[in-house]
């Protein structure tokens, strides 16, 4: 039963978390392919409690003395605690159903994802880790490549090809739903997701993994050529697609965390050669500024000019209305949350609340002025929701309060220390993978404060792995 049953559903449900689908969104339109991964999900536990009851019993007491586990109970606990005070208050606007089907999706998003990678020891499934590793990045590696075959498709106008790839993504809802995004989405890659942004969130994420895959001399596939062309393709491959994305946001900070990992990668080697690589820098800088100088028109019919216009905007919100909207709507949605915080400092306004909350207050104490996406996409077309943009800093204290925030600051502090604390203890693949995680919790930290929600899947799939390596080392 274990060797064939619980191994091909953990695999399955494992391959399942990585799709943006897994967010559970049950509303009109919603893509059906969240009930299959639901689906796996549920068979996968159940059978678990059903055959391995007593072992259940037993590692939940284990898990109990565990302080990272402990944190992430009290976080939780706390979450449950403010939604229900202040659906007691009258806090909550909408109906009963909308708040307890976001309940239902933090609970099912974040609990099944963080704990789902704990089953590889604690339950005996015949589970390699050296096979969940190289899973992991044959995943990550299909991502990249689907997103460079949709581009393409998009650019010879093959429609067949992206609109195959579109059954297995969100798009359709995220995108398609609106006549003012589905003319924007054309010629831009999203791979599985429901935008471009959402590839380029998930490449700030993983981009430790990549980048240490490839500097490790370690084999990680059998297949010699296998094992060549994932490693020597896999960089390239990301690099190129955070430029398809044309997301200006997330190509500066991606390009930023490149530079900063190279950096500490080859630290030693910058040192030793400091003044030649200084000297290299300032020659690709040169030219580069060159460039644009003299074809300056050119680029600026190409999708660089709204990296330029939000660089020459920062400072200036009112510029950047104009110029970069999307991030000024960011930036207005934030500030509103901020001042939900100042209201309910303690506690905040309870779980996916800020959005309906703030509209009691929504154009009378604005600290800045609306955008036109607030104005016509958010206040005008979703009376009773404006739809703010989540992000987990200010997201969470505006519905959790500083007491929350704290909580899930702590959890993730107690996370990184151990897993740094072991990294160096560890051997071959499993050290990098280890340095990988520390590098991307420390990723998910920087990308909280833009846009970053707390029931991403992907987010508590590396919490899970994390913690999944703690204690598999503990037991070792």
């Amino acid at each position: 039963m274990d060797k064939y049953i619980f191994k091909y559903l953990y695999y399955f449900s494992f391959i399942f978390i990585f799709f943006p689908f897994f967010v559970i969104y049950i509303f009109p339109g919603t893509n059906g392919n969240i009930m299959i991964a639901l689906l796996f999900l549920l068979i996968l536990y159940l059978l678990i409690i059903l055959f391995k009851f007593k072992r259940v019993i037993r590692y939940i007491k284990y898990l109990s003395r565990n302080t990272i586990i402990r944190s992430y109970l009290y976080f939780l606990g706390f979450v449950m605690f403010t939604t229900i005070i202040n659906i007691l208050c009258g806090n909550y606007k909408e109906t009963p159903v909308f708040y307890i089907i976001r309940v239902y999706k933090i609970l099912f998003a974040v609990i099944l994802v963080y704990f789902l990678p704990l089953l590889i020891k604690c339950f005996n499934i015949n589970i390699n880790l050296k096979n969940l590793i190289r899973l992991f990045y044959c995943i990550i590696w299909v991502f990249f490549l689907v997103a460079i075959i949709q581009y393409l498709s998009f650019i010879f106008d093959i429609s067949i090809i992206y609109k195959f790839i579109d059954l297995f993504s969100n798009a359709r809802v995220g995108l398609y739903g609106d006549t003012i995004e589905s003319n924007r989405i054309g010629y831009r890659a999203y791979s599985f997701f429901s935008e471009p942004s959402g590839l380029g969130q998930f490449i700030f994420i993983i981009m430790p993994f990549v980048i240490n895959l490839s500097k490790t001399k370690y084999k990680l596939f059998e297949n010699k050529y296998f094992n060549f062309l994932i490693k020597k393709t896999i960089l390239p491959m990301m690099l190129l697609v955070i430029i398809l994305t044309k997301s200006p946001i997330y190509l500066c900070l991606c390009l930023i965390e490149f530079f900063v990992l190279i950096l500490l990668l080859n630290y030693r080697l910058i040192k030793k050669y400091f003044l030649q690589i200084l000297c290299i820098i300032s020659l690709i800088l040169f030219i580069v500024i060159l460039t644009y100088l003299s074809y300056k028109t050119a680029i600026e019919q190409t999708y660089f000019i709204r990296i330029i216009r939000t660089v020459y905007s920062l400072g200036d919100y009112n510029k950047l209305v104009v110029l970069e909207p999307s991030l000024a709507t960011r930036i207005f949605n934030y500030s509103m949350q901020l001042v939900i915080f100042t209201k309910k400092m303690f506690i905040g306004c309870g779980l996916s609340n800020s959005e309906v909350y703030v509209n009691s207050f929504y154009l009378k104490e604005a600290l800045l002025p609306l955008t036109p996406e607030n104005y016509i996409k958010q206040y005008l077309m979703k009376p009773n929701s404006t739809g703010l943009n989540k992000s987990i800093v200010y997201t969470s204290l505006a519905e959790f309060g500083i007491i929350g925030f704290c909580l899930y600051s702590f959890l993730i502090y107690k996370m990184y220390y151990q897993i740094t604390n072991i990294q160096d203890k560890l051997r071959d693949i499993f050290s990098t993978f280890a340095s990988s995680i520390s590098q991307s919790i420390i990723a998910i930290c920087v990308i909280s404060f833009y846009n970053l929600s707390l029931d991403n899947s992907i987010v508590w799939l590396i919490y899970g792995l994390a913690l999944a390596m703690i204690l598999v080392f503990k037991q070792r």
